[in-house]
């Protein structure tokens, strides 16, 4: 019998992976990182000073800088004039003139970016951070990011949840530094930690609810540690849903670069086509050719 939810599971693995390979793909073109192949004696003056030797004729940054550079945000319109002023304070106190910058950029290189919105308690204005797309780090990513969920892995049906995937350091009960891979799935109405590592007691156990404590003191000084619950709740004093607290910004279609790393390829091979050349003639030799020599 044919398992359709494992091959449909097989296939959402795969497009994830193909996914993460293209925006880390974008990243290393758009820094310049393009594996052009040099000779020995290139390598030997191009990029000698590096840790590892690499060139570039780099057009990539341009071609999304032109675009996102021109993607600024000027101010806040709405009927509600209270509302315009509380949105652009909440912009000014956030220094989003600067962020924005990072998030336009990285939509349009990376195809999707995130913002978390976190309002803690007692502050005046929630604060606006900045999340890019999680890339794995067996494929050469960053480790670091979010990841949006839809609902049939569509992008034009409503969003079920976004995830958050992280690597932490941390000190186990005997004193000893350990990683752990750390997840947290922020639905409308709840928010699941999980957690994930190497050793301890989450050693090669896949993902476990990560249930935090505190520590309480009753009246007579004495403490207790208690389990919080899990997952965590995320509704209003009416048990009404919170909502996801996060902006998922989508470029539609292919990344900006897709079309431009052939040519960009193709630059590179030219210029070091040129510098070879130029390297030879150099140093000519000459050759002759009916040439009768005497004692004079």
């Amino acid at each position: 019998m044919i398992d359709l939810e494992l091959i449909r599971a097989q296939y959402e693995a795969d497009e994830e992976r193909t996914r993460q390979l293209n925006i880390i793909t974008a990243r290393e073109y758009y820094d310049g990182d393009q594996r052009a192949k040099l000779t020995k004696r290139q390598e030997e003056f191009l990029g000698f000073n590096l840790k590892d030797e690499r060139f570039a004729v780099n057009f990539c940054a341009t071609v999304v800088d032109a675009t996102t550079e021109r993607m600024i945000v000027a101010g806040f319109e709405s009927a509600d004039e209270a509302l315009s002023e509380f949105a652009w304070d909440v912009w000014k106190q956030n220094r989003m003139d600067a962020k924005q910058q990072e998030v336009h950029h990285a939509t349009i290189n990376d195809g999707e970016y995130f913002i978390m919105v976190d309002w803690p308690e007692g502050a005046p204005f929630p604060r606006l951070l900045p999340h890019p797309r999680y890339t794995d780090p067996e494929l050469g990513g960053t480790g670091f990011g979010c990841k949006a969920h839809y609902v049939d892995d569509d992008q034009h049906q409503p969003l079920e949840a976004v995830s958050k995937r992280w690597v932490e350091t941390y000190t186990d009960e005997r004193g000893k530094r350990r990683t752990r891979s750390r997840m947290t799935l922020y639905y409308p109405d709840r928010i699941e930690r999980y957690v994930s590592g190497t050793g301890g007691p989450y050693k090669d156990a896949g993902w476990q609810p990560f249930i935090e404590t505190e520590v309480q003191t009753d009246a007579e000084g004495n403490e207790t540690e208690i389990a919080l619950p899990w997952p965590i709740p995320w509704t209003d004093a009416g048990g009404q849903p919170l909502g996801i607290p996060f902006a998922h910004f989508r470029k539609p279609g292919r990344l900006e670069l897709w079309d431009a790393i052939p040519l960009q390829d193709l630059i590179n091979k030219t210029a070091l086509d040129i510098i070879a050349t130029a390297d030879a003639c150099g140093f000519p030799i000459r050759i002759g050719y009916g040439i009768h020599f005497t004692t004079d």
